[in-house]
């Protein structure tokens, strides 16, 4: 392809040598496709906490091709079968963590045909410059950057809700199941006689006091999954990413962290992102002594209330399905896991499929026979 210059950057130590952060920032900002997980400073501290933690290499492919910038964040994936490790190149976040992944795109959305020679280019290079790599994931791409290109099968949709016209919290309510509205009035009624129900979102100049917050977030979100078996030391990256984002980046305006409250009580946590006229729903959190209340209802309803009067067009509940996001009455952006085999690599997958009945029948043997 003509204009066309894309170089792979493996691991930390070379990310950071080989990287402008403040270009990488300016192209973010005049992206149109551009997500919060695109940006700089959020993939370099998922980077130094996740990555560093499973052991994933990072990798970063950055060039122009077509006169447009390209920076795509991934990590390589090792698991270990019978006879060979297997090495997966993920999208950043891997299987299940990031709601999406598509690349971060200079300047205005590419054109099916232009996406389909971009991808071309991607698995060329891959190919020739990580070998080692089995195949390349990535679970979760809109449908925009799949357009026309083979290999792609819907995953999952991510839930949102357009609030251009809605006028009102009462409005959009009105739309709702009558249980649910009747349910979201019934325990804000509640809570307000136990206190005053308000809302708290932390402001660009609020790092300090975001920071003590986020403690009784985490002890919160401790309480609430300790019992379903996370390990500390994952626990403990979380809080690392999420307190190194505060610092980087609340003065951004891209976190949106808020906490709900009753009387002098935080019952309720969310820390999610702001960009480009929509809230992404990213990680909540409750005090299970509140939970016969709702509150994660009740914050759900304050925070599209807050999107109305500040004029955010978009409520983003993240990708899956889960059941209680379509009590909102929300609209499914689709979206796509693209998988491509990197060369001749499936041979070994084939071949150990072949082998393990025999390994297996000869460990058996040997044991009996001993």
């Amino acid at each position: 392809m003509k204009n066309t210059n894309l170089e792979i950057y493996k691991g930390m130590a070379e990310i950071e040598q080989k990287i402008s952060i403040s270009e990488w920032e300016k192209i973010f900002l005049l992206s149109d496709n551009a997500t919060v997980f695109n940006h700089p400073h959020f993939v370099l501290n998922w980077f130094k906490t996740f990555s560093h933690l499973r052991g994933n290499v990072p990798i970063l492919i950055k060039g122009e091709i077509s006169n447009r910038t390209i920076i795509l964040p991934m990590e390589i994936y090792k698991k270990k079968y019978s006879f060979y490790e297997c090495k997966d190149l993920f999208g950043i976040g891997g299987p299940n963590n990031l709601d999406f992944q598509d690349p971060l795109i200079s300047g205005k959305n590419m054109s099916p045909g232009e996406m389909r020679l971009l991808w071309g280019e991607l698995f060329c290079l891959i190919r020739r410059e990580i070998p080692e790599c089995d195949q390349v994931i990535i679970p979760r791409l809109k449908s925009s950057t799949v357009a026309g290109i083979e290999n792609c099968e819907q995953s999952t949709v991510s839930p949102y809700i357009d609030l251009n016209d809605f006028k009102n919290l009462d409005d959009l309510l009105s739309k709702c199941r009558a249980s649910h509205r009747g349910d979201v009035k019934r325990q804000i009624k509640r809570l307000g006689e136990v206190g005053a129900v308000t809302m708290r979102t932390f402001n660009y100049d609020e790092k300090e006091n975001a920071q003590e917050e986020l403690s009784m977030f985490f002890k919160a979100y401790e309480c609430q999954w300790k019992p379903k078996g996370a390990h500390a030391y994952e626990r403990k990256e979380a809080q690392n990413l999420f307190r190194y984002l505060i610092n980087d980046m609340l003065e951004t305006g891209l976190i949106h962290f808020s906490v709900l409250k009753c009387g002098d009580n935080s019952i309720h946590w969310h820390y999610g992102f702001l960009h480009n006229n929509r809230l992404h729903y990213y990680m909540p959190t409750y005090n299970v002594s509140w939970n016969n209340y709702s509150p994660g209802k009740v914050h759900v309803a304050y925070l599209i209330e807050e999107c109305i009067k500040n004029r955010i067009r978009y409520f983003d509940f993240g990708y899956g399905e889960e059941p209680y996001k379509y009590n909102w009455v929300p609209v499914d952006q689709k979206l796509y896991c693209l998988k491509k085999w990197n060369g001749i690599r499936p041979m070994r997958r084939f071949m150990e499929e072949l082998i393990k009945p025999t390994y297996r029948y000869i460990r058996k043997f040997n044991r009996e026979s001993s």
